[in-house]
């Protein structure tokens, strides 16, 4: 297993709100995985395939 997983971009288990338009970068960092660590990420269920940029058009209003 990896000695540690970070997620950069965000305070660490806050909610991530973005306002349209304006972009958000996060940053997975995993340090010593033997086997490579794969890297997925997701929203909610939606798989976000490989791929460095990707835009996400959905809404949430509360």
């Amino acid at each position: 297993p990896p000695s540690s997983i970070e997620i950069q971009g965000h305070n660490r288990n806050a909610k991530v709100e973005v306002r349209e338009g304006q972009d958000l970068t996060l940053t997975c960092v995993v340090s010593n995985a033997k086997p490579v660590a794969q890297i997925v990420w997701y929203r909610g269920k939606t798989e976000y395939k490989s791929g460095k940029h990707f835009a996400d058009h959905r809404s949430n209003v509360s």
